[in-house]
């Protein structure tokens, strides 16, 4: 048998793209990744091998509008997908995009954000979608980040979830305009935010 067919699960699926492993671990080694894009969450360290150019042609034109939104009045700081949020012990995930005001409370280390970011973008690939939506939605929620928007390219749709009152508002819009609550000022046009 010849060396390249004695690859492991592993080594093949570390040849793909847009695949999500997962293991159990703890946060040091997860911390021990580096800059892997991953996210720890209550004791699960997922892995995310790779994105789609679908995905990076989002990433870029969500992080470009904000960026230059926020830089402009000089806000605070937008963050792309490789710096861990430190919510709690137990949950680091990393969005693909978040924005941190200058009056956050939270702290910086080398590594992560220690703290709730202001807003939070998830760009929710095939490998991505039950960990956007099942794990990190409810934990966003539970730490009461102030808005989260997750961008379903293959629904063509953008779910918001809003804090207001003290409860979420949640919409899920396909086309049109949304104004932001946590950025006044900030309007982002539906349609564009999930077409690549």
């Amino acid at each position: 048998m010849v060396a390249a067919e004695k690859e492991t699960g592993l080594e093949q699926l570390l040849k793909k793209r847009d695949t999500l492993i997962t293991m159990a671990g703890t946060l040091e080694e997860f911390q021990a990744l580096g800059e892997t894009k991953a996210d720890f969450i209550g004791g699960y360290i997922y892995i995310q091998m790779g994105a789609s150019v679908t995905h990076e042609r989002l990433f870029s034109k969500i992080f470009l509008h904000l960026g230059m939104f926020v830089a402009q009045d000089q806000l605070g700081e937008v963050f792309g997908s490789r710096l861990s949020v430190g919510i709690t012990k137990d949950y680091h995930p990393e969005p693909d995009i978040f924005f941190v005001s200058k009056d956050n409370p939270g702290q910086y280390a080398n590594d992560r954000f220690d703290g709730i970011p202001d807003l939070v973008i998830e760009i929710i690939s095939p490998s991505t979608r039950k960990l956007d939506l099942d794990e990190k939605r409810p934990l966003y929620q539970q730490n009461r980040v102030p808005e989260v928007y997750f961008v379903d390219v293959a629904k063509k749709l953008v779910m918001i979830d809003v804090l207001e009152d003290g409860a979420y508002v949640s919409l899920s819009l396909r086309d049109g305009t949304f104004a932001s609550r946590a950025l006044p000022g900030l309007t982002w046009e539906i349609e564009k935010m999930y077409s690549a």
